[in-house]
């Protein structure tokens, strides 16, 4: 069966010794109203006696015990309140780093915004080399092609930051790295990059239905897994930066 549950041995034992025990169940028929025949182990009148195997907590089916584990007062005497109550929670521990709020992704993605104009203007000093040299038919030719350079450049650069980290320019100084969502490992550039980015501004390029995708998309941001819709697509979390060698993955 799929449980788990952590093994209770002293239960077990009980219940061994409970089903070795031939006292444990009578030999034969009784008459209504005769008394129990004393078992020979039975301790004497004020002697303490060990909790017998129905003073332990009622195990549950493994069916139960998945759909509500630890809401039942039961799971809670039997092995402690352990529940995680969100995956963030399940995300803290010394090899996993905790998620990334919303504002700090806010404030990543900016930074990723101002690279791209940082990124134009080789563009505007091409434009202005060539406006004093040829006039404005050769800086515009110079700008489109310092525009063409600087953006190729900069997404070649992104691509490959986040397929060997998980990072953008933003997220890096931000402090911030994309993971599986499963395991917390690098989700290469497959799903950081063509998924993440260039799958997503596919769909938000739309017309109409790509406005509304790209507001849900945002708004996920805000639910308890901290996910927006291109982080499912692309079956990913976004989480801080380790900040000790031994929990980067």
């Amino acid at each position: 069966m799929d449980d788990d549950r952590p093994a209770d041995p002293a239960a077990s034992d009980r219940l061994g010794d409970l089903l070795r025990d031939p006292e444990a169940v009578p030999a034969g028929p009784r008459a209504p109203g005769a008394p129990v025949p004393p078992r020979p182990d039975a301790p004497r009148a004020g002697t303490p006696r060990a909790p017998a195997f129905r003073d332990a907590p009622a195990f549950r089916s493994d069916a139960a015990f998945r759909d509500d584990r630890f809401d039942d007062p039961r799971d809670r005497a039997a092995y402690g309140d352990a529940r995680p109550v969100s995956l963030e929670d399940e995300l803290r521990g010394d090899d996993i780093r905790p998620l990334a709020d919303a504002g700090t992704r806010l404030v990543a993605q900016l930074l990723d915004g101002l690279a791209f104009v940082v990124a134009v203007v080789p563009a505007l000093v091409l434009a202005g080399l060539g406006g004093a040299i040829g006039g404005e038919s050769v800086a515009m030719g110079l700008g489109v092609i310092g525009a063409l350079v600087g953006m190729i450049g900069l997404v070649v650069y992104q691509a490959r930051l986040l397929g060997s980290e998980g990072q953008t320019i933003g997220k890096r100084a931000m402090k911030l790295r994309i993971v599986d969502a499963a395991d917390g490992s690098n989700p290469g550039i497959g799903r950081a990059f063509w998924t993440r980015y260039v799958a997503n501004g596919v769909i938000g390029s739309i017309p109409y239905l790509g406005s509304l995708y790209s507001l849900v998309d945002v708004l996920f941001i805000f639910r308890e897994d901290r996910r927006c819709v291109h982080d499912h697509l692309a079956q990913t979390i976004v989480v801080t930066e380790a900040q000790t060698a031994g929990t980067r993955r």
